[in-house]
């Protein structure tokens, strides 16, 4: 029997110690040794703390700590199931192995095959799909016993070499699993980080003026505007053989999304969409790639995707006549389905993550100026944005009977309470003209009105909305409630003045009649004076 002391680094992915795997002594048969060591898995990101892992032993042996390094001797195969699945990986990697039938040799050259594959392997290491370790992991994955170990608390496991896998994920939310970890537990306690992060997602729209994307915006009905969604994937990315992954995008009922405009990139470089599927179901915008790994450019080429990739989706929406008025908000929610545990077909989802689109409604009420109190039907307006809350060309348009902007003039018309009211409009100046004033009133001059919000500034979704109004010109007052998301224009029109008239003609007559009286009084005047 040959006997070997290997002083270097045997386990991939599994603990910052070094470790050393010894044959030296006399092998004996698997279980026979009774010791314990403990072991702590630190779950790196997301919501891992939650997650349990697997723990599998290949080998049992003693295990010693020497010079900084851990020592197993007495090297045995765990049990028949492992010892099997084990041989069997290692002839799919070397068509010329042969194994010993003797079981202590079996075992021992099994070691020695496993300390010459798995090579430069450190604590950070993540195994690669290809890799002998991992086509090693997934054979002994799932095979006869395996104890559980919970994030962040010491276990204690018989001493051993051991694989250590993620148990069950599927469908969970914020939870990824690790890449394989191989770990000598024996004499000192060891303490090993998971080998993987979590994916995330973050949605961003971007106001109609403003330069960069953020969490709110607000907008007119129809306008559209742009989204963008920005995806992160697991940094154990390689060990997946491939690597589903989809965007799942939920707007509100007042968000209609214009599936034409959908772009997706990857690292900047415009993934063909040939790459990925896009569908609607029940309201659920879907753009999804079975394998992320293998998306390709326009050209046809293969996108290369690490560990450090960002997946970019953007697409245009806008507000429809479902959409309501702040301060409620229009959301628009994602999340990624994507794949969780490697060498499994299990998926998960990133936490949510979504924007707000507001809209405003303006109040118009008409009063009579010298006696408030009373209200004015039958007043007509036409309502101009003058300098609108984007760069888009819309100055110069008007609104129309839905909050839409047109550029024809439409035209508003007070009703019996003297008010009129038009809903899903965006912050903005506009131009007030009265086309036609109530019967015996003049109507006010042409003056402007002014809505602004804080939408394009919020960081956070979570931030409160704040609503503010002016006005400038002619008789007007307007005030604004951010709770109702309305703007309250008071507009104020003068009562026309005469005096009682019974016709024109028989004031002239009068006036004439009084000229001759004075002229007739004025000359007797004269002629008194003479005499005297």
């Amino acid at each position: 029997m040959k006997h070997h002391n290997i002083a270097r680094m045997v386990v991939s992915a599994g603990l910052a110690l070094s470790m050393t795997i010894s044959m030296a002594g006399a092998p004996i048969a698997a279980f026979a040794d009774t010791s314990q060591g403990s072991i702590t898995i630190t779950a790196s990101s997301g919501d891992n703390a939650s997650t349990s892992y697997s723990a599998y032993k290949i080998f049992s042996g003693t295990v010693e700590d020497q010079d900084g390094s851990k020592v197993i001797s007495d090297i045995a195969w765990a049990s028949d199931e492992v010892h099997t699945a084990g041989v069997s990986a290692i002839q799919a990697e070397d068509s010329t192995y042969t194994d010993p039938t003797d079981a202590a040799e079996s075992a021992q050259k099994a070691a020695e095959f496993i300390n010459e594959h798995i090579t430069g392997t450190d604590s950070t290491t993540i195994l690669a799909n290809a890799s002998f370790g991992n086509k090693l992991a997934d054979a002994i994955d799932g095979i006869a016993a395996t104890t559980t170990i919970t994030p962040g608390t010491a276990t204690s496991l018989d001493e051993g070499y051991y694989l250590i896998v993620t148990a069950d994920v599927s469908g969970k939310t914020d939870q990824d699993g690790t890449s394989p970890i191989f770990a000598i537990v024996g004499g000192t306690a060891v303490t090993v980080n998971e080998k993987t992060t979590v994916p995330t997602v973050e949605k961003k729209i971007k106001d109609d003026d403003a330069t960069t994307y953020g969490k709110a915006a607000s907008s007119e009905l129809g306008k559209k505007l742009d989204y963008q969604i920005t995806g992160t994937v697991a940094s154990n990315l390689d060990t997946y053989e491939t690597y589903y992954y989809a965007f799942e995008d939920t707007p509100s009922a007042g968000l209609d999304i214009d599936t034409s405009t959908i772009a997706v990139t990857i690292d900047g470089t415009t993934v063909a969409p040939s790459s990925y599927t896009v569908t609607t179901t029940d309201g659920v915008l879907k753009v999804e790639f079975t394998d992320l790994k293998s998306a390709k450019d326009a050209d046809g080429t293969t996108i290369a995707v690490t560990k450090d990739s960002k997946v970019v989706l953007t697409y245009e929406a806008s507000l429809n006549s479902s959409s309501v008025i702040a301060s409620e908000h229009n959301d628009n929610e994602v999340r990624i389905e994507y794949s969780n545990n490697p060498n499994t077909d299990q998926h998960g989802y990133t936490k949510p993550d979504k924007t707000k689109d507001y809209t405003y409604k303006l109040s118009l009420v008409k009063k009579d100026k010298q006696n408030e109190s009373r209200t004015l039907a039958g007043a007509k307006f036409t309502l101009q944005v003058s300098n609108a809350d984007d760069t888009s060309g819309d100055n110069g348009k008007y609104v129309q009977a839905d909050g839409s902007l047109g550029t024809t003039a439409y035209e508003f018309t007070t009703g019996d309470d003297g008010t009129f009211s038009v809903e899903r409009i965006d912050a903005g100046t506009y131009t007030v003209h009265e086309t036609e004033a109530p019967t015996g009133y003049d109507a006010v001059s042409d003056f402007t009105f002014t809505i602004s919000d804080n939408a394009k500034d919020m960081a956070s979704v979570d931030d409160t909305l704040t609503l503010t109004a002016t006005t400038t010109g002619a008789s007007s007052e307007i005030a604004a409630d951010a709770t109702s998301g309305t703007a309250t224009l008071t507009v104020k029109d003068t009562k026309q003045n005469g005096l009682p008239l019974t016709g024109q003609s028989g004031l002239l007559v009068t006036v004439a009649v009084g000229g001759a009286i004075v002229a007739v009084s004025a000359r007797s005047l004269s002629k008194r004076d003479k005499e005297q």
